[in-house]
C-alpha cells in the first residue's frame, strides 16, 4: 500500500512499514530529474520528552496527534459578495503524557504575504485541562485566507483548503423562519418554485473537515473512542454535515441555543464560537460544559441583555445556514428575501424589538439592500390551504386555527382575505405545560408516562438516550420533557431498532387524559362560534389547522378525516348559533408546522393586523376590543365574575354535548370518571382567572395605559386543564386501579 500526496511538482510518498512504521520519501524536480529525500519514521514515544530526529541514522520519531479542523463556510467568494464570515473550529484531543499540556494553536495566511493574517476572535469553548473531554477553539474571521498553519507544541503543519469559488449567479432565493416555542422551521424556495424544507446535501456541504467524513462514516470504530469525540463535536459545538428530512437532523428544529457554562455575555460574543444551535438536542448527551437555553420566543429579551443576545444568536446562526445556501447554489445575496413570522398575542413592543434584530441582521449577513418582510403566523397557512390544497374563502367564510407551543392564534378570511384575527395564550403548553404556579414534580403527564418511557428506554439498551432523558428531567422543566417524549418517535436509534415508544400514540389510547385534549379542542372552537356570532359572520366552511400544537387534535380524533370532531364542531355551533351547522368541514396537513412556511413563500397578502385584531373578552355579552375600548385597569370584579360565568356557560354546554354525541363512544373517554372530570374542571376557578391576568400584567412591565389583548375566557381553563390532568395522574388512576 502506498500513498501520494503532490504538492505542485514535489511528490510525497508514504510507504507503510512493520509494526507501524512508515517510509516518507520527497522527490524535489529540479533540471535534470529529482532530488530525492528519504527518511524513516518509527512509533515508541510514551514517557518523558520526545526524543530528536536521529540524523546519523536517518530515523525520525511518530509522535500521534489526536485532533481535528473543521472549516465553516467551505467557499471562497473573492470579495465577490458584501462581506466575509469565516469560522474554524479545532478539536485538540491529544491525552499522551507528552502532549496533553501543549496548547494547538492555527494561523491564517494569504499565500502572498509571509505574516499571519488577524482574525476578529479566538474563543476557547472545551478545555481538556478543565474535565472536559476534549478542547475546543474557534476562531472567527473577517477575511478570507488560502492556507492555515497548524502548530500543536511539538510539531507544526500546513492546511491548504481545496475552496470552491463562488461564480456569482442571478438565482433569487426566498426563506421562511416560522421561530416557534417549541420548534423552528425554515422553508426556501428558488424563483417561482415550489417551496421546500431548508436542506443542505451532498451538492452544498457547508462545512469541510480535515479528516474524510465518508470514510468517518464507513468505519464508526476507526481510531478508537478519540476520533469518535472529534467528530461528534462538530453537530454539538459547531454544524452537523447534512441537514435534511432524509437524515437525521432537519427542520423543524427545537428552538435552542447551545454556550459554555462558564461564557460571559457581558463581553463580545460570536455564533458559532460561543454560540451554535445544538442540532443533536434531544438526540445525543450534550456535553457537560455546554448549557442549552429552550423557551426562546417568549424569554425576557426585550429588558434582559442576556436574553437577547441568545434570541440574536439563533437568529445570526439560521442567517449564516442561509447565507451559505445561497452562495454554494451560485445565488445572488443582494436579490434573497427573508420572511419571518410572529404570534399575533404578541405585545407591540416584543415584536418591534423582533424586527429590529431580523433586519439588523439580515443587512449584516445577507444585504443591507432590502428588509426582511414580517407575516402573522396565523396568516400565512391559509395561503397553503388555498393555492394546493384548493380550500377557498371566496363564498363562505374559512378559518385558520394556528395552535403553537404557546399561543393559539384564530384568523377569519372572508373573499380570500383576512378580515378578524384573535389570538391568545392557550396552545400545546396548556395542556403540557405547569399552568401558573406549577412544575414537572406535579404535571400529570411527566407523572403518568416518566417510569415507562424511562423503562422502555432502558429495556432497549438505550443507555445514550437514557442520559439525554436524565438531563432533560434534572431541569424540571415540563414542556422540555414533554417534547421529548414526542421526538422519539422520529429519533434515529429508536426507528433503526423498531422500539415501540411513541408518545403520540400511548396518548391516543390512554382514555383517562382524553378528557384533557377534549376540553381544550372544545373550548377552542366554543370561543370562535362565540367570536364569529359576535361579529355577525356566518358560520364557516372550513375550519383549517396548522401549527405543531395543532397535532392534539389527533390525539382526540385519530381517524384521518377528523370525522368525529367534525360533527362535535358543528353541534357547538349549532348550540352557540342555535342554528343548523351541516356544512362545517375540519382539515388538518399532514405536517402541519411546515405550512406556515409553505403558505408564507405562496402568499402576496400585506395585511396590518393591528387593523383587523379583536378580543372577545370572554364575559358572555358579546364585548368585543376594540369595538368597546377596554384597558386593563378598568377591569373590575365583577368583570371577573362574567367570565367566570361565561366558563361555567361553556361547561355546562361541554357536558351537553355529551349526551348529545357520546364522549366515550365516540373519543373513547373513560366513562367512569366523568362526574369527577366535571367536578375537577370546576375547582379554583378564580385562582386561575386572577393568576392569568397577573401574569399578562407582569408581561405588560406596568404599561397598562392599553386595551386588552387576549381573552381573559382562557384563563381559568389553563388551570384547571393543568389540575384536572394531575388529578389524573394521581387519584383517580389510584382509584381506578
Amino acid at each position: 500500500m502506498q500513498g501520494t500526496v503532490a504538492g505542485g511538482k514535489n511528490t510525497i510518498d508514504m510507504e507503510p512499514l512493520a509494526a507501524g512504521g512508515v517510509r516518507v520519501t520527497l522527490r524535489i524536480p529540479v533540471k535534470q530529474g529529482f532530488v530525492t529525500f528519504e527518511r524513516i519514521y518509527t512509533p515508541g514515544v510514551t514517557e518523558g520528552e520526545i526524543p530528536p530526529p536521529d540524523e546519523s541514522r536517518n530515523k525520525g520519531v511518530i509522535v500521534e496527534h489526536q485532533f481535528g479542523v473543521t472549516l465553516y463556510p467551505f467557499i471562497k467568494t473573492g470579495n465577490k459578495v458584501e462581506n466575509t464570515h469565516y469560522r474554524v473550529q479545532l478539536v485538540d484531543r491529544d491525552v499522551s503524557p507528552h502532549t496533553r499540556y501543549h496548547q494547538y494553536d492555527l494561523q491564517f495566511y494569504h499565500e502572498d504575504q509571509t505574516q499571519p493574517l488577524d482574525h476578529q476572535a479566538e474563543k476557547q469553548r472545551s478545555d481538556k485541562r478543565a474535565a472536559d473531554r476534549a478542547s475546543t477553539q474557534y476562531y472567527v474571521l473577517q477575511q478570507e485566507f488560502d492556507y492555515m498553519q497548524l502548530q500543536t507544541g511539538v510539531a507544526q503543519g500546513i492546511v491548504v483548503p481545496k475552496f470552491p469559488a463562488y461564480s456569482g449567479g442571478n438565482d433569487t432565493y426566498t426563506f421562511a423562519i416560522d421561530f416557534g416555542t417549541t420548534n423552528t422551521h425554515i422553508e426556501y424556495k428558488v424563483g417561482n418554485g415550489n417551496p421546500r424544507p431548508f436542506d443542505i446535501t451532498e451538492e452544498d456541504v457547508q462545512i469541510a473537515t480535515l479528516h474524510d467524513p465518508n470514510f468517518a462514516q464507513a468505519n464508526p470504530d476507526f481510531g478508537g473512542s478519540g476520533a469518535t469525540l472529534i467528530r461528534d463535536l462538530i453537530p454539538q459545538e459547531f454544524l452537523p454535515r447534512y441537514i435534511g428530512q432524509q437524515f437525521e437532523f432537519r427542520f423543524p428544529q427545537r428552538t435552542v441555543i447551545g454556550e459554555s457554562h462558564n461564557l460571559n455575555l457581558g463581553t463580545s460574543t460570536y455564533v458559532l464560537s460561543d454560540f451554535n444551535i445544538p442540532f443533536v438536542y434531544e438526540k445525543y448527551p450534550i456535553q457537560k460544559n455546554t448549557r442549552v437555553t429552550t423557551e426562546l420566543k417568549w424569554s425576557n429579551y426585550t429588558r434582559n441583555q442576556e436574553d437577547k443576545r441568545r434570541v440574536e444568536a439563533f437568529f445570526e446562526n439560521l442567517l449564516f445556514l442561509i447565507r451559505s445556501k445561497v452562495l454554494l447554489n451560485n445565488g445572488d445575496l443582494k436579490k434573497t428575501k427573508l420572511i419571518w413570522f410572529y404570534p399575533s398575542s404578541m405585545l407591540p413592543n416584543r415584536r418591534n424589538s423582533l424586527e429590529a434584530t431580523w433586519r439588523d441582521l439580515f443587512h449584516r449577513y445577507i444585504t443591507s439592500e432590502r428588509d426582511p418582510q414580517k407575516l402573522s403566523e396565523s396568516i400565512a397557512p391559509f395561503y397553503f390551504y388555498k393555492e394546493r390544497l384548493g380550500k377557498s374563502a371566496a363564498d363562505k367564510p374559512s378559518v385558520g386555527i394556528d395552535i403553537g407551543g404557546g399561543t393559539t392564534d384564530i384568523v377569519i378570511f372572508q373573499n380570500n382575505q383576512p378580515t378578524v384575527l384573535t389570538s391568545f395564550r392557550f396552545a400545546a403548553n396548556a395542556i403540557f405545560g405547569d399552568g401558573f404556579h406549577g412544575s414537572a414534580a406535579i404535571n400529570g403527564f411527566v407523572r403518568r408516562y416518566a417510569e415507562e418511557i424511562g423503562r422502555l428506554l432502558q429495556e432497549n439498551r438505550q443507555n445514550e438516550l437514557l442520559r439525554v432523558y436524565n438531563a432533560i428531567v434534572e431541569e424540571q422543566r415540563s414542556q422540555d420533557i414533554i417534547a421529548f417524549f414526542f421526538s422519539l418517535e422520529e429519533n434515529k436509534h429508536v426507528k433503526e431498532q423498531n422500539i415501540p415508544v411513541s408518545f403520540h400514540a400511548m396518548l391516543k389510547e390512554d382514555e383517562d387524559f382524553k378528557i384533557v385534549f377534549l376540553v381544550f379542542y372544545t373550548a377552542i372552537i366554543y370561543h370562535l362560534a362565540q367570536l364569529m356570532r359576535a361579529k355577525g359572520l356566518e358560520m364557516p366552511r372550513h375550519v383549517l389547522f396548522s401549527g405543531r400544537g395543532s397535532k392534539v387534535v389527533n390525539i382526540v380524533d385519530p381517524s384521518p378525516n377528523l370525522n368525529s370532531l367534525s360533527s362535535l364542531t358543528r353541534l357547538v355551533f349549532k348550540h352557540v348559533y342555535e342554528a343548523e351547522a351541516n356544512s362545517i368541514e375540519l382539515e388538518q396537513y399532514a405536517e402541519p408546522k411546515e405550512i406556515t412556511c409553505k403558505g408564507g413563500l405562496l402568499s402576496d397578502v400585506d395585511v396590518e393586523i393591528d387593523q383587523i385584531k379583536t378580543v372577545l373578552l370572554g364575559t358572555g355579552n358579546g364585548v368585543l376590543v376594540p369595538e368597546q375600548p377596554l384597558k386593563y385597569p378598568e377591569v373590575t370584579d365583577e368583570t371577573l365574575k362574567q367570565v367566570l360565568g361565561e366558563v361555567d356557560e361553556f361547561m355546562q354546554l361541554l357536558f351537553t354535548l355529551h349526551d348529545e354525541y357520546n364522549f366515550t363512544h365516540h373519543f373513547g373517554v373513560n366513562p367512569s370518571h366523568l362526574s369527577n372530570y366535571r367536578q375537577m374542571l370546576r375547582e379554583d376557578l378564580m385562582e386561575y382567572l386572577k393568576s392569568g391576568q397577573q401574569l399578562k400584567l407582569k408581561e405588560l412591565a406596568g404599561n397598562q395605559d392599553v386595551n386588552v389583548e387576549e381573552t381573559f375566557f382562557f384563563y381559568p381553563l389553563t388551570g384547571a386543564l393543568n389540575r384536572l390532568a394531575f388529578k389524573i395522574a394521581t387519584e383517580l388512576t389510584e382509584e381506578y386501579n
